[in-house]
């Protein structure tokens, strides 16, 4: 989704230079998206659970432009609200 959304270009307006780090830095489709953006792509290793488990929770903002998809928005939405429960307690 960053690829895919206006914070990219709007940094490099500003003279600032973006890079994305990602257990799948060689991904083709990754680097097509970023080159023309002039992103910088650097792996990671991930060897814990709780990466992992991260990452594939957060993959979804870099591969997929999940605003035109409603079935990953409504996750995204859903996800969001859950956390905000949590932290704040029903009203």
């Amino acid at each position: 989704m960053i690829l895919q959304s206006e914070i990219i270009p709007n940094l490099t307006k500003k003279d600032k230079k973006v890079c994305i780090i990602v257990p799948n830095a060689q991904e083709e489709s990754l680097i097509n998206q970023a080159k023309p953006l002039g992103v910088a792509v650097f792996p990671i290793k991930i060897e814990n659970s709780w990466g992992i488990n991260e990452f594939s929770l957060l993959k979804k903002y870099i591969y997929e432009d999940i605003r035109n998809n409603p079935a990953l928005w409504e996750k995204h939405m859903r996800s969001i609200k859950a956390k905000r429960v949590s932290i704040l307690g029903e009203f």
